[in-house]
């Protein structure tokens, strides 16, 4: 069953923003949710919403689990007095690079297989 409730259109900016941020364009994300460009842009015009599917399938695209992805995309400007929302924090900016790194080095090697000699 599909999750289809509805995130603000200040999350989902933020969410857009935050994934942007990290390299993907527009084109890229509608691409990853199946959905056109003109959508992209009505989001971050806060014209339209995301779903809890938009966020999974874009959590699933980037390579991470749904809960960091969310955690990362809406944390905090400032870093967390407390030591444990802390060390979160740094555990989930760290999985999130080893998942970009990994996903690039993956990309390569699938766009080094598929060149015509």
């Amino acid at each position: 069953m599909r999750d289809r409730r509805t995130a603000s259109a200040s999350l989902s900016v933020q969410v857009l923003n935050w994934v942007m941020a990290r390299g993907h364009t527009q084109a890229d994300i509608a691409r990853m949710l199946g959905l056109s460009q003109g959508f992209i842009s009505l989001v971050k015009a806060r014209e339209r919403c995301f779903t809890m599917d938009h966020f999974a399938e874009m959590a699933d695209g980037i390579g991470i689990p749904l809960g960091v992805f969310l955690i990362q995309a809406t944390a905090p400007a400032k870093r967390s007095d407390n030591p444990d929302t802390a060390a979160l924090m740094d555990v989930t900016e760290r999985l999130i690079k080893k998942a970009d790194a990994l996903r690039n080095s993956f990309g390569e090697r699938v766009g080094a297989g598929t060149r015509k000699s």
